[in-house]
């Protein structure tokens, strides 16, 4: 595993699969979300920026790439509509 490698592995967690409903805890419980967003073989991809739409509702700190969706220029502040 790579975080094992890193020396990283007690730091992070990878949580596999979460209720859509218990989603909005995960995402509020992070320290920083990190979106690298990229396209599987057979195309699919996450649902273009919604990952990183839900970190921005909780408030937490997000890191996107410019791989894959996650491109998209994001705002540096929480618009005042939230």
């Amino acid at each position: 595993m790579l975080a094992k490698s890193l020396g990283i592995a007690k730091l992070v967690t990878f949580a596999g699969w979460v209720d859509p409903n218990q989603v909005p805890a995960y995402v509020a419980a992070g320290d920083i979300f990190v979106g690298p967003s990229r396209r599987a073989e057979n195309g699919r991809v996450e649902a273009p920026g919604l990952t990183f739409l839900e970190a921005m509702v909780a408030g937490t700190p997000m890191v996107a790439t410019r791989m894959g969706v996650s491109s998209t220029p994001w705002p540096t502040r929480r618009p005042a509509c939230w």
